[in-house]
């Protein structure tokens, strides 16, 4: 619209606008003084140029502040005020095309499948454990202590099938392995809100046998007062939040879970 008007542009290269999304565009330049006539009356406005699709023109509040007192009625649709001495009266023209209302997670939509494609390692489902990190989650357990030795708790058909089908995945991941540890801790399924089973392990009888780390908690207005001063933020949001670290080899078997199947470990930590 901006070329097709054949006014003067003038280059601005570092001009950016917020748009009504919160959006920051950049504005490539500006045309000073342009003409623009809306019902017979013309007003001389500085606009920006920017790529806004679907929209050649937009009067913002910075123009409408120079238009003095408006007295808008939403019942009638109009908007007045007063200009070189007489009232003015503007009424709504009905739009010539519906809006249009399209969402990016509906099948098939092109940006959403071009997205996917781009990050598809990121977006797949994860398999295989983690790197090997400076440290790999051990567990000390205190001096003396014998296997901790936990009888599985009773399932029903479906929970048992269910079982099977959560450790078959999780075999075939890399996640879990079968054993023949001598420690055993037993396996609850809790229902989460979509109707789908959360597999759990109980380890409190391992955890109570355990040397804690005396590792100090952070306090939040410490975490907070580290922010003075920041601009910008990022947020990570992991496609899994489970097994992103690896246990030690020497302590495997000691995460060791039975079911009616028989014995796994885990190969990462299970919950992190």
């Amino acid at each position: 619209m901006a070329r097709r008007s054949g006014l003067a542009v003038q280059p601005r290269s570092r001009l950016t606008a917020t748009v009504a999304n919160g959006e920051k565009i950049a504005c490539p330049g500006v045309i000073r003084r342009a003409p623009v006539t809306v019902d017979g009356d013309t007003f001389h406005i500085d606009l920006y140029v920017m790529p806004l699709p679907e929209y050649d023109l937009v009067l913002g509040t910075q123009w409408m502040a120079t238009l003095g007192k408006i007295v808008w009625d939403f019942a009638t649709h109009t908007m007045s005020f007063r200009r070189l001495g007489r009232d003015i009266t503007w009424t709504s023209v009905a739009s010539h095309c519906a809006p249009e209302l399209c969402a990016t997670a509906a099948s098939g939509a092109p940006l959403l499948d071009a997205l996917l494609a781009s990050f598809n390692d990121v977006f797949a489902d994860p398999t295989g454990l983690p790197p090997r990190q400076a440290r790999d989650h051990s567990i000390v357990l205190k001096p003396g202590t014998s296997p901790v030795t936990i009888r599985p708790y009773l399932y029903t058909a479906a929970h048992k099938d269910e079982l099977e089908r959560q450790c078959a995945t999780m075999i075939q991941q890399g996640i879990v392995r079968h054993n023949d540890s001598a420690f055993s801790s037993p396996v609850i399924l809790v229902m989460k809100a979509d109707g789908s089973w959360r597999f759990c392990v109980d380890y409190h009888a391992l955890n109570a046998l355990m040397v804690t780390d005396a590792f100090p908690i952070p306090v939040v207005d410490e975490l907070l007062d580290e922010l003075h001063g920041a601009k910008f933020f990022t947020k990570l949001n992991l496609r899994s939040g489970y097994h992103q670290v690896q246990m030690r080899t020497d302590d495997n078997h000691k995460t060791a879970f039975r079911t009616h199947d028989g014995l796994y470990e885990f190969l990462g930590m299970s919950f992190v």
